[in-house]
């Protein structure tokens, strides 16, 4: 091996040390400035699982719907379905929501390029330009005051049939929030949407990677 080669390997190696040590060295924080810790469950929601029959929703975009079994409730339900705490304030009341799953999920409007949601996860999606409403990256709280349950969510894509007042979610976020506890629900109505905060700690799994683009 010439000595060039080895001088232009090292360089290389040296390089991407260098890269690692600076991504290493990447922090993030809350709203409260306290530095965000991030793990990766490899579960998203533990609540959630899979589709068994196929049926068809009767939910806004026509996407396929599925026959679910009812939901074991865990003590893991509690860091899902609180409510909205002392930070969060009323953002918006009278909102729907329908629910979008598997591959209509990839490629989202925010994504980085290199990331797609899963059913498992926490996100949703609303129309482009929603005025006073939120938007790329944006975290919300969702609650059904007919089941006093709540769900935090993130904005990561754009919803082409929606309009105001209407989150397209994933399929997770949906059945919690769900009046039935069902996808066959489809459509749900007469929700309150809080502006939320950045979860920490951040769970990649439920969540996805912290710079959208």
């Amino acid at each position: 091996m010439s000595r060039f080669v080895q001088f232009a390997l090292f360089a290389f190696f040296a390089l991407a040390a260098f890269v690692a040590v600076v991504r290493a060295e990447d922090k993030f924080y809350d709203e409260d400035g306290k530095e965000i810790s991030f793990f990766d469950s490899e579960i998203g929601d533990p609540d959630f699982e899979e589709d068994q029959q196929e049926k068809r929703s009767l939910n806004i975009r026509g996407k396929s719907s599925f026959g679910m079994a009812k939901r074991s409730l865990r003590k893991t339900e509690e860091l899902f379905t609180h409510g909205p705490d002392e930070k969060e304030t009323l953002w918006v009341n009278g909102v729907k929501i329908t629910w979008y799953a598997s591959q209509d999920l990839k490629n989202p409007a925010c994504g980085n390029g290199s990331w797609d949601p899963k059913n498992s996860h926490h996100i949703g999606a609303v129309m482009k330009g929603w005025e006073h409403g939120p938007s790329c990256g944006d975290f919300i709280r969702l609650c059904n005051p007919r089941i006093s349950r709540c769900v935090r969510v993130r904005i990561v894509d754009e919803c082409a049939a929606c309009k105001s007042n209407h989150v397209d979610l994933t399929k997770s976020a949906f059945k919690r929030l769900a009046t039935t506890g069902t996808l066959d629900e489809g459509l749900t109505t007469g929700l309150t949407m809080w502006l939320s905060s950045k979860p920490n700690p951040w769970d990649l799994s439920l969540f996805g990677p912290f710079k959208l683009q």
